[in-house]
């Protein structure tokens, strides 16, 4: 199976892999300390979970500086899709009334959030160790210490935006899924740092299919998309995104499932969609809204 992401075709090797797994693993007891180190297997809740991550990485990442970003993208996006899928099959689970099962799935659905929030910390820390010792020249021509980059993940600061602006306040989903208290608006927010090919600057984010049905599973739906930093937040209601998706690039894995990309060009003009064909684009400034 191969992947296309940003152009690019994706390898993992083994020195990266067992790197991967050390740092994701458990911390160790106080009594491994004494014993003969050993690789531990994954919590048995998450087994699942991350063999086809494993999966993911073996077939389609190539560890180096320019694609462990979107390596962590990938990962963090796999995991909000299988929390998704048992927070629906504990919807239905209650439904058919299989009380039995609720536990096991809410503990299952608490298991791998713990799991995305580890890798969340570990995609903030790999980015102010990259940033960290960059260097830019200020206004007078001198060379300074780059300021500390934006946290890749804001979705707290935008979900506040968000909820400023549409004077309602949201009850968590999923890490970046959220239900309004009353029960009629769900909200979906997306982060992304700006990127910079050469000849345009722009920010990029996956729409599954998963977040399309909870947008539409509400009265009122929007997706709110971090460009960069809170202060760049657009908020899109699902009834003007949802005629976008046909003329949007998607990617599609082996298994026929598939994700639209969203690609928002950022420069002085304002904000732009890009959509298929070359030069085909939408003007989204007027979905741009600031915090207080």
């Amino acid at each position: 199976m191969n992947i296309c992401w940003f152009g690019h075709q994706f390898c993992i090797d083994a020195k990266t892999r067992q790197s991967l797994s050390q740092a994701l693993s458990p911390p160790p007891s106080d009594k491994s300390e004494t014993q003969t180190p050993s690789q531990d297997p994954p919590p048995p809740t998450i087994c699942a979970t991350e063999f086809r991550i494993i999966k993911l990485f073996e077939n389609n990442i190539q560890m180096n500086n320019t694609h462990i970003p979107a390596a962590f993208s990938m990962l963090i996006e796999e995991l909000e899709r299988a929390i998704h899928d048992v927070n629906q099959e504990g919807a239905k689970a209650f439904e058919q009334k299989r009380y039995e099962d609720i536990s096991d799935l809410a503990k299952k659905a608490k298991d791998i959030e713990s799991f995305q929030s580890r890798v969340v910390i570990l995609e903030d820390e790999w980015t102010s160790r990259m940033t960290g010792d960059v260097k830019q020249k200020d206004k007078k021509g001198r060379w300074t210490k780059q300021a500390p980059a934006t946290p890749v993940a804001f979705h707290a600061s935008c979900l506040t935006i968000a909820s400023e602006h549409l004077k309602k306040r949201f009850i968590k989903h999923t890490r970046s899924s959220f239900v309004s208290k009353d029960g009629g608006t769900a909200l979906v927010v997306s982060v992304s740092k700006e990127h910079d090919n050469g000849s345009q600057k722009f920010c990029w984010f996956s729409f599954h299919p998963y977040q399309k049905e909870f947008l539409q599973s509400k009265q009122n739906g929007y997706l709110a998309l971090g460009c960069a930093s809170p202060e760049r937040t657009l908020l899109i209601p699902y009834n003007d995104l949802q005629p976008w998706t046909k003329k949007l690039n998607k990617s599609v894995r082996e298994d026929d499932s598939f994700y639209w990309h969203i690609r928002i060009v950022t420069d002085d003009a304002g904000f732009r969609l890009k959509l298929e064909g070359r030069g085909n684009q939408i003007d989204v400034a007027k979905y741009h809204i600031k915090g207080k």
